[in-house]
């Protein structure tokens, strides 16, 4: 009778034991994986932000005009134009203005579907980075999810196995009490 008693409540210490323990692997298991979700949520951060300003000049009629890109070549092309002329002593004419204006739209023409390519690449990785980020935050809310079932289970377990300890320790002292 009192060796079942002993084995009860030993056996019932272990489950409640290993149900704590459970629940602090548990725990740590989340903090690893909410560490790591972070590092991968930090990484793909600065390509949002990237994609999110490039979508922003894509929808900014000016952002192409004021681009560095078509400024430099076009300015440079100008002078190269304006010079020649000079050289021959045309820059006033009506060819030279003809000639530079030509050349401003033909740069403008070209330049322009390099950089809406451009900046449309960008944007996609942005929207490739967000994918990759509302992955990482739904991944973290099923970790927290199963963390809470987890924690929910152990200490259940834990319970259950004190109500054995308490049942073996009541069942003891009715039979006890049964003898005398």
């Amino acid at each position: 009778m009192f060796g079942a008693l002993l084995g009860g409540i030993v056996g019932g210490l272990g489950q409640a034991s290993a149900a704590k323990s459970a629940a602090k692997t548990s725990a740590a298991a989340l903090a690893q994986q909410k560490a790591q979700q972070e590092r991968v949520w930090g990484a793909v951060d600065p390509y949002m932000k990237a994609g999110g300003a490039a979508l922003g000049r894509l929808q900014d009629p000016n952002a192409f005009m004021t681009s560095p890109g078509y400024q430099f070549r076009l300015n440079q092309g100008i002078e190269g134009v304006a010079g020649s002329k000079a050289v021959n002593g045309l820059l006033r004419s009506g060819g030279a203005l003809k000639a530079i204006n030509n050349y401003a739209q033909d740069t403008a023409s070209d330049e322009y579907g390099k950089w809406w390519g451009q900046q449309s690449g960008i944007a996609q990785m942005g929207l490739s980075g967000a994918g990759i980020g509302a992955g990482v935050a739904n991944a973290n809310s099923a970790a927290i999810g199963q963390d809470a079932t987890n924690r929910a289970n152990a200490g259940m377990a834990g319970a259950n196995a004190w109500a054995g300890i308490a049942g073996q320790v009541g069942g003891a002292f009715d039979r006890m009490s049964s003898y005398g």
